[in-house]
């Protein structure tokens, strides 16, 4: 209960994150995972969603950079560009669509 006030009781996403990041064998990555899974609007840099970024960018450079236990600042700014201009375009949570990209990949609907 200790962890869960602990968390809860920081107001900002970036305090939050941070705070995720400081348990045991919680990396950024993780950490994006779990604050998703507790209700905030954040995107799971996931192996998926790595390389959804590098083909949005079309930055195939960037390939031997992606990472599911360590996130690249390019690959995390792709990333963030891809988020940036879907959730403009769709007017959805930036979450929601990361969702339903992975969910696509995962299923085989997206191809990579």
């Amino acid at each position: 209960m200790a962890l869960r006030d602990g968390y809860y009781v920081l107001s900002s996403l970036d305090d939050k994150l941070k705070y995720l990041q400081k348990l045991p064998h919680i990396g950024k990555i993780t950490a994006n995972h779990l604050a998703r899974n507790l209700g905030e609007d954040v995107v799971k840099y996931d192996i998926w969603i790595q390389r959804l970024g590098c083909v949005f960018a079309k930055r195939s450079d960037l390939a031997d950079k992606i990472n599911n236990a360590v996130l690249c600042a390019e690959i995390k700014d792709v990333c963030d560009n891809m988020f940036e201009h879907m959730a403009t375009v769709t007017g959805l949570p930036r979450g929601y669509i990361d969702v339903v990209l992975w969910k696509s990949c995962q299923q085989g609907l997206i191809k990579l």
